[in-house]
């Protein structure tokens, strides 16, 4: 199954070229004859109806229709995947091919989930570029000024974990950990 844009640019979106029925993840999904398709509202599984009988064979066989779903991975598995392949840069690409490729689906929770998660196992610059993609994707969230800040605290970085925490406090002035941390860094 292919995705085609309107200006013309293909891509994969699930099969093998195989002859089969096998569900799965879309690019380990193969097909019989599909003949219909649709996404879900939130364009996270793909629906087909496939004939499981090949064209060849259906005068001696009728065709069984089943419809059948294709599930793609989550933006964590497709992040996860690409950081530990290609590191940070490979990470933020998939996060924007995902974020362009299903609108609703991308949440702050879970990007947010993500650079906490880079953050545990010590690489501070890579969590600190996620938490900045939730700045940028959510400018007027409290919480993604709050967790930028931590990671700026957590790399030294005194002065930005300042700035961060401020606006932070900008944006929800009953942020106590904001005021916590900002006393903390003797802030106030």
């Amino acid at each position: 199954m292919y995705r085609v844009t309107l200006d013309g640019d293909v891509t994969t979106v699930a099969g093998t070229g195989a002859f089969s029925a096998t569900d799965g993840p879309g690019p380990q999904a193969t097909f019989a004859t599909p003949n219909g398709i649709a996404y879900d509202a939130v364009r996270d599984r793909l629906y087909t109806n496939d004939y499981l009988i090949p064209f060849s064979q259906r005068r001696f066989v009728p065709p069984r229709s089943v419809v059948r779903q294709i599930r793609f991975p989550t933006l964590t598995e497709s992040f996860n995947a690409a950081y530990e392949a290609g590191g940070i840069d490979a990470a933020v690409a998939a996060q924007n091919a995902y974020r362009e490729s299903r609108p609703g689906r991308f949440t702050e929770l879970e990007v947010n989930a993500l650079g906490y998660q880079i953050m545990s196992t010590g690489n501070v610059q890579d969590a600190i570029a996620v938490f900045k993609l939730n700045v940028e994707a959510y400018p007027n969230s409290f919480n993604v000024y709050d967790s930028l800040a931590e990671g700026y605290k957590v790399a030294g970085e005194r002065d930005l974990a300042i700035e961060f925490y401020e606006k932070s406090l900008e944006l929800n002035p009953a942020n106590t950990n904001a005021v916590s941390m900002l006393e903390e860094l003797g802030a106030r």
